[in-house]
């Protein structure tokens, strides 16, 4: 399958119009080869660590983009699902995300604010916090620079 200039993959030569024109998919990252939520590629991977506060840190590694943002949102749900549970997410392993993925941390903090509990964004890379406050979400989150810290500001008196 050829490639053209613009990026897109020419569809095979037997998928032409009567017009004699061949028709184009649009290209897809090499590594998506199949479900792209099962691709060991750019993966996500959550861990989950309670605390006797209620406090319930998941840990992000991986990307976080269009693909895998869905894992986040059933996380963040399964750790709502307890009332009174706050989140943080730990960002330290987060290597990419896209704005599908900020979209996704968005409504993860509208879903706990919905839900009575609270929602924090902790250890960012100094990429990714950079890419955090152009973003604004500086302004919306509330961002720690380390797990503990974040722990620290929000466990119960």
């Amino acid at each position: 399958m050829a490639m053209d200039a613009h990026g897109t993959r020419e569809s095979h030569p037997s998928h032409a119009s009567a017009a004699g024109t061949r028709s184009v998919a649009p290209a897809r990252p090499t590594h998506l080869t199949g479900d792209p939520l099962n691709e060991t590629e750019g993966a996500l991977s959550i861990s989950t660590r309670p605390y006797p506060s209620g406090l319930v840190v998941l840990r992000l590694a991986g990307e976080l983009d269009l693909y895998t943002g869905l894992r986040l949102r059933t996380a963040v749900a399964d750790v709502l699902r307890d009332p009174g549970a706050g989140v943080i997410a730990d960002l330290s392993g987060l290597d990419y995300c896209d704005s599908t993925g900020m979209t996704e941390i968005i409504t993860a903090h509208h879903r706990a604010a919905e839900a009575g509990s609270s929602f924090s964004v902790a250890a960012l890379s100094p990429v990714m916090a950079q890419l955090f406050r152009v973003a604004g979400l500086d302004q919306l989150l509330t961002l720690h620079a380390s797990v503990e810290e974040a722990l620290d500001a929000l466990a119960p008196d």
